[in-house]
């Protein structure tokens, strides 16, 4: 009660079919950690029911905001 928070979105990754969000909630003055979180969104065509690819513009738009790349690496 009574302060004041700061949230932080990020865009963490971009991948063939999904895209991955990181949040952050900070007491402002003390930028004390009250939040840490992460989720994932899928690209989805409602007309077929299916996941489907991101489209180029979006991933673009993205990581023209981020500043960087969002290719996610892939694992072995």
């Amino acid at each position: 009660m009574h302060e004041t928070l700061e949230l932080c979105i990020r865009c963490s990754f971009v991948g063939t079919k999904s895209f991955g969000f990181e949040y952050a909630i900070r007491e402002l003055v003390s930028q004390r950690l009250v939040v840490d979180a992460r989720s994932v969104q899928v690209f989805y065509d409602y007309a077929t029911k299916r996941s489907m690819p991101c489209p180029d513009d979006m991933r673009q738009a993205l990581e023209a905001f981020e500043g960087h790349s969002l290719t996610r690496e892939v694992r072995s």
